[in-house]
């Protein structure tokens, strides 16, 4: 049986623990035991686990241009992480986590975040931008798998009124609408999703509009509830405000 593709989007942080009877008061000085630096961070924790159990799993994240940043990149590698999408940040040292742990096992942390601020919309300085559909095949797409079919879902655009469907390929694959404008800001290729869906990130300026000349397929956006003779003042007012909506 196939394994199913994981992409897991996050920080990375070389975490230095030590152990303190209790949790220093303001201007106190601790004798600590039990130093140590071990690898971690939410995403890297997530994309480890999943890579020690078998799944097919590629990492998104930065680490910085340091020793520490390879070392970790390593470490991924020998857990079975496509480490593709772990990039060096330019002048960006790694995340540090700092951790206290006192003897009731409770912990303190504070978080320089390092390279975690790095991951930037920056791919389409890196790789070009495409001016025609066919010129995709040459880019990273950010391709969604169909949760019903298992099938990678083709792209649709508006040619000469007529429906054009256009295979991508990308190597990133995502089932969450979320997750695939994340992976979009984050730089780490083209997608195409619902102009709604990322009004607020171009309005930032942390995505830019692709391929304008050419209209992508129109979606009807439906409400479905249960039949009924009477609706409700709040279900009709919620009505109108989608058929007012500019999507």
């Amino acid at each position: 049986m196939g394994t199913n593709k994981l992409a897991v989007l996050g920080s990375i942080n070389a975490d230095h623990i030590l152990n303190l009877e209790h949790f220093p008061r303001p201007g106190e000085t601790l004798i600590g035991k039990q130093y140590r630096v071990a690898f971690g961070g939410k995403g890297a924790n997530q994309a480890v686990a999943a890579g020690r159990s078998g799944a097919d799993i590629t990492f998104i994240a930065c680490v910085g241009e340091d020793d520490i940043g390879e070392r970790i990149r390593g470490q991924l590698r020998l857990d079975n992480v496509d480490i593709q999408c772990v990039e060096p940040a330019v002048g960006s040292t790694t995340g540090v986590a700092l951790i206290f742990v006192n003897d009731d096992g409770e912990n303190m942390i504070g978080i320089d975040p390092g390279a975690n601020a790095a991951v930037t919309p920056d791919y389409l300085a890196r790789c070009g931008t495409p001016q025609t559909v066919d010129e995709l095949k040459d880019h990273s797409c950010l391709t969604v798998r169909n949760l019903r079919s298992g099938r990678m879902v083709d792209w649709q655009f508006m040619s000469e009124g007529k429906v054009q469907d256009v295979s991508v390929e990308g190597r990133l694959i995502f089932d969450s609408g979320d997750a695939l404008v994340d992976g979009a800001v984050g730089g780490f290729g083209i997608a195409q999703v619902m102009d709604f869906a990322v009004r607020e990130a171009m309005a930032a300026g942390r995505l830019v509009p692709l391929l304008e000349d050419v209209a992508g397929r129109s979606r009807a956006i439906s409400l479905v509830y249960p039949p009924s003779r009477q609706y409700s003042p709040k279900l009709m007012a919620f009505a109108q405000a989608l058929a007012n909506a500019r999507w």
